[in-house]
């Protein structure tokens, strides 16, 4: 098994590193599509350029949304991802069931039938809610 290491930098962007160029221009050429309006510019025209988008660069920079599809061809190819998670914060949501009373410590506001009063959850909106952020601000 070849080693290559997954580089996790934040929500959207990662890096593969340890891969061979073989591997490399196959990844770029499966994530490449071309731009509709590209022949029309100075750059395709002049040959600077071959009018496609790569979503997969040469260097192994990436999306994290393309793992999916990007993985299944590294283990194809005998590859033995470690994963590395350079992401500083971690993100930690506390829900809450949602009841009458959420949304009680807000006003509806000027102009509305209600206004000033609590907002009261219905109960259909109560069943359709399951859960809410406990600080939401309105």
């Amino acid at each position: 098994m070849k080693p290559a290491i997954l580089h996790v930098k934040d929500e959207v962007n990662c890096k593969i590193e340890g891969l061979d160029l073989d591997t490399r221009k196959k990844l770029s050429n499966m994530f490449k599509y071309e731009i509709p309006y590209a022949r029309y510019l100075p750059a395709v025209k002049l040959g600077r350029w071959d009018g496609k988008k790569a979503f997969f660069q040469l260097g192994g920079s990436t999306y994290i949304n393309l793992l999916p599809d990007i993985l299944p061809v590294l283990v194809q190819q005998g590859y033995d991802v470690t994963l590395n998670d350079m992401r500083e914060y971690q993100t930690e949501f506390v829900l809450e069931p949602v009841t009458e009373e959420s949304f009680s410590h807000v006003a509806w506001p000027k102009g509305h039938p209600a206004q000033g009063k609590p907002i009261i959850l219905r109960d259909y909106q109560v069943e359709k809610m399951l859960f809410c952020r406990p600080n939401v601000q309105v």
